[in-house]
């Protein structure tokens, strides 16, 4: 049988592990993060690991623009319908013919997910 302080600390672990996650995403404060840690401290339970995320943007590398004639040829080489390709892609179909024809052109999120299927397949946008 486990005793109270036994219980007391896994109830701890467990409130530690999620101020370490808000903390992290930028969630909980320092002033907050200093004060579970003093209540740790207290009690005798393990110290929180306070480390902030930090986002490098050099990292991210731009989706180049897709020529109206590569966007039905991903289509063709996928084996999917206007239709189908587009409500893979969350667009209206007539969105999707219209930058087969160059009357407009994808961005963002589409654009993005067009250059996954050429190099992975329709199968991992499902």
């Amino acid at each position: 049988m486990r005793t109270e302080r036994e219980i007391e600390l896994d109830m701890f672990d467990g409130m530690r592990e999620v101020a370490e996650s808000l903390y992290r995403h930028g969630f909980m404060s320092d002033e907050r993060a200093q004060e579970a840690e003093a209540l740790h401290a207290e009690v005798g339970a393990k110290p929180l690991r306070l480390q902030r995320d930090t986002f490098d943007s050099s990292v991210i590398t731009p989706t180049p623009a897709i020529p109206p004639e590569h966007i039905k040829e991903i289509r063709e080489l996928v084996g999917a319908s206007q239709a189908v390709l587009a409500m893979h892609l969350g667009v209206a179909t007539a969105t999707l013919s219209q930058w087969e024809r160059g009357a407009r052109k994808p961005d963002g999120p589409a654009l993005r997910l067009l250059s996954l299927i050429e190099r992975h397949g329709l199968g991992h946008v499902r």
